[in-house]
C-alpha cells in the first residue's frame, strides 16, 4: 500500500528546511483530474520548466495550484495582522516577519476567483525577497515534489483559465495536475507601484514613531538618587 505523501507542518520553514523536510524522492500529489488540451509550448520553454524540478503544492478555492520552490521564502503559519491606515485594496494586511513588514496579498480575489476567507488555519507562502517580499494566503500547502526529467509537461490555458494571467499553465506531474502560480505576476505594474508607494509612507511613519519614542527617551528626568547612592557632603 502507498502510503499518502506528508503534510506540511503549520510552522515557519525556509525553503532550505522544506527540502531537507520533503527529500527528492518525495511522490507528487494526488491526482487532480486532466485536460485533452495539447502542449505547444517551444522546446526552449519546456526545456526551462523541466529545469525547475521542485514545486511546492497548495489548495486554494478549491483548486489545486504549485509554484517553483525557488520563488518560495518562507512558509508561516497565519498570524494576526497589522491594518494600518491607507491599505490598499489588494492587501489583508501587513505581517510582521522578524521585523520586517511584509503585505500578504488577498490571492483569491487577485486570481479572480471570488474572495478569500482567511483564518488561523490558512497558511502564508512567503515569496521575495526586501522590498519585493510578500505573503499569499492559501488554504493548506501539501508538499514540496521533485520532478525527474522526462516526469512534467506544461500545458497551455486559454484566456479563461489564466487567471487574469497569474498562471502559466497546466503543470502535469506524472498522474497529478496543478496550475502552475507565477508570484512574480500575481500584481499588475500600478498595483505593485501603489504597494511600493503605500509601504514607502508606513516605513517613514514608523520611522517618525521610533524618532519620537528616542526623544521623549532623551527628555525624562534622571532618576533621583537613593540615599545610599547620594554623595556625601
Amino acid at each position: 500500500m502507498v502510503e499518502p505523501p506528508p503534510t506540511l507542518p503549520k510552522s515557519g520553514m525556509t525553503t532550505e528546511e522544506l527540502k531537507k523536510q520533503f527529500p527528492s524522492s518525495s511522490p507528487p500529489g494526488p491526482g487532480r483530474g486532466k485536460t485533452s488540451m495539447k502542449p505547444r509550448f517551444p522546446g526552449k520553454f519546456h526545456k526551462r520548466i523541466l529545469n525547475l524540478e521542485r514545486f511546492i503544492t497548495f489548495d486554494l478555492a478549491g483548486m489545486a495550484f504549485a509554484a517553483p520552490l525557488a520563488a518560495v521564502r518562507e512558509i508561516v503559519p497565519m498570524v494576526a495582522l497589522s491594518r494600518p491606515p491607507g491599505l490598499p485594496r489588494f492587501v489583508e494586511g501587513m505581517l510582521n516577519l522578524g521585523g520586517e513588514m511584509v503585505p500578504v496579498l488577498r490571492l483569491a480575489e487577485l486570481l479572480g476567483i471570488g474572495g478569500q476567507a482567511m483564518g488561523v488555519d490558512s497558511t502564508l507562502i512567503v515569496v521575495g525577497r526586501g522590498s519585493g517580499s510578500s505573503a499569499l494566503p492559501v488554504d493548506e500547502v501539501h508538499d514540496v515534489t521533485r520532478a525527474g526529467k522526462g516526469e512534467i509537461e506544461l500545458l497551455p490555458l486559454d484566456d479563461r483559465q489564466a487567471f487574469n494571467n497569474c498562471v502559466t499553465g497546466e503543470l502535469r506531474i506524472g498522474e497529478s495536475a496543478f496550475h502552475l502560480l507565477a508570484p512574480d505576476r500575481v500584481l499588475l505594474e500600478e498595483e505593485t507601484r501603489r504597494l511600493a508607494e503605500f509601504e514607502a509612507i508606513e516605513r517613514r511613519r514608523i520611522e517618525s514613531l521610533d524618532a519620537e519614542a528616542e526623544a521623549d527617551a532623551e527628555c525624562k528626568p534622571e532618576t533621583e538618587l537613593t540615599a545610599e547612592e547620594t554623595p556625601a557632603s
